[in-house]
């Protein structure tokens, strides 16, 4: 993924950017000249592909060898910061009676970039967290250092920055300068990727009409007792990771669903239970539905959100290696793993002296987050993944390697389809409206939420239909059930 697309931010739909004035005398010497600089930050992930660094915070700019320097685009609050495509514009004032026709490496422009934002606040270690609408302690900073070579008659100059990813040599490959925090001890740059990826995530849910609230993120270092893993602490606007998650897409924006979950039900003041449990897809021991919905969703939301902004980790099985357990290096899961989602739902019987038969009894999968997951993704998925196509036989063996007496039934029922080609759902009708304009905080309820929208048309109702009963049969169907997610007064 290259940038973000070139559009005006829906964040700052009035937004203009101004040059300011140069007050210079007129010079018949032409002594003095103005150049333009545009500085791109990315951010570059394990799998070689580049996010831009909007919004974050800028400090301590300043320019040697007696040159001037001026921001071109405005500042707001006082604060200096990216753009919403990651550039920072600046006005470099030459004199050149210091120097020949050109400059070769001479002048410098010197900064401070900080994973820092009105949407996103990452940092590492914290003892107490403020009130981050405000400020969270002293930022993380990256101190950076670029040389320009100009002449006269440049006009203007660009440069792209990336901070690289996990492994890789921390200094950066455009500019000498080094990576530091602000106390100088050198970092990597995963929490300038932590900030660009969730930036763009929320730029993307943006794009769609949906702003989100400022989330901010706490990285530990790897083997700190505070917190493994990765974690989103209900109520407190705030996801907790260690250093290995902090590199891990798929588990990040998974983090972030239930940021967005969260924040979408408690705008009807609808609380959705704390999960905590030990939750996977495919679960032996079934979960609870709390848990099934709200991890369901998280996956999903990981998963689609990665497909629209053109992630690698979501749609690349080579990265997640979905039936290889323990090796998923992009966090969690791919969706070829759930457009092909199958599960052994038998439990095997043992007699009453415990010793094992050969029969398997059926398991239900109304509690499993996978299977939310699967649906969710087939209403955004154009793919027919139903029982009528059958997976490829590359696909159907690393799904035996992990389930070897599979079943067809296994995939869905039957007398469901997922052939919602061209009756797609949105990202946004799915992961937000639904959410939106459900009443309680439950699978069931989303679905009532989905077939009772005021906004989706009655023929993508009808393939919503189908793709509900592809997944769960008819269970989730019952009039009478769906009657009680009328109001907000059932207990869950």
């Amino acid at each position: 993924m290259n940038g973000r697309r070139h559009k005006r931010s829906p964040f700052e739909p009035e937004r203009i950017v101004k040059y300011k004035k140069i007050l210079y005398p007129e010079n018949p010497l032409r002594r003095l000249s103005t150049h333009v600089v545009k500085i791109t930050f990315f951010t570059e992930s394990y799998l070689g592909e580049r996010l831009v660094i909007p919004w974050a915070q800028v400090q301590d700019i300043r320019i040697n060898n007696g040159c001037s320097i001026q921001v071109i685009e405005d500042i707001e609050d006082n604060i200096l910061r990216t753009n919403d495509i990651g550039i920072l514009t600046l006005m470099i004032v030459v004199d050149w009676s210091k120097y020949d026709k050109s400059i070769n490496g001479d002048i410098n422009v010197f900064l401070s970039i900080c994973p820092y934002g009105q949407l996103v606040i990452v940092g590492r270690n914290f003892d107490e967290v403020e009130d981050i609408r405000l400020k969270v302690g002293d930022p993380v900073r990256y101190n950076l250092q670029f040389s320009l070579d100009i002449n006269r008659a440049t006009k203007n100059y660009h440069i792209d920055y990336i901070f690289g990813g996990m492994g890789v040599d921390l200094t950066p490959k455009t500019g000498n300068g080094q990576v530091y925090i602000h106390n100088g001890i050198i970092i990597e740059s995963n929490l300038i990727f932590v900030y660009a990826l969730l930036m763009n995530v929320a730029f993307t849910l943006g794009d769609g009409g949906y702003i989100v609230s400022r989330i901010l993120v706490e990285v530990y270092e790897d083997g700190n007792p505070k917190y493994h893993g990765a974690h989103y602490i209900d109520g407190d606007n705030t996801i907790q990771c260690s250093y290995k998650s902090s590199w891990e897409p798929l588990t990040l924006v998974h983090e972030y669903g239930h940021f967005v979950q969260e924040i979408l039900y408690a705008e009807k003041s609808i609380s959705i239970p704390i999960t905590g449990d030990d939750h996977e897809p495919c679960d032996s021991v079934e979960s609870t539905s709390n848990v099934a919905w709200s991890e369901g969703y998280a996956d999903s939301f990981s998963i689609i959100m990665g497909k629209v902004m053109k992630m690698k980790y979501a749609t690349d099985n080579k990265v997640s290696q979905p039936w290889d357990e323990g090796q998923q290096i992009s966090g969690r899961y791919s969706s070829l793993f759930y457009d092909y989602y199958a599960c052994d739902t038998s439990v095997f019987e043992r007699d009453e002296d415990g010793n094992p038969k050969q029969t398997y009894i059926e398991r239900s999968l109304d509690n499993d987050e996978g299977r939310v997951t699967a649906m969710l993704y087939d209403l955004y998925d154009s793919n027919d993944d139903s029982l009528i196509k059958k997976p490829s036989d590359e696909i159907m063996n690393k799904i035996k390697e992990k389930y070897p007496k599979i079943l067809p039934a296994w995939f869905g029922v039957s007398t469901g389809s997922d052939s919602n080609s061209g009756n797609e759902l949105t990202y946004i009708e799915i992961l937000v409206d639904a959410i939106r304009e459900s009443n309680q905080a439950s699978l069931q309820c989303y679905i009532y939420s989905l077939l009772n929208s005021p906004n989706l048309k009655s023929e993508k109702k009808e393939y919503v239909k189908d793709i509900i009963i592809y997944n769960y049969g008819s269970t989730f169907l019952d009039q009478n059930k769906l009657a009680l997610c009328a109001s907000d007064n059932q207990d869950d």
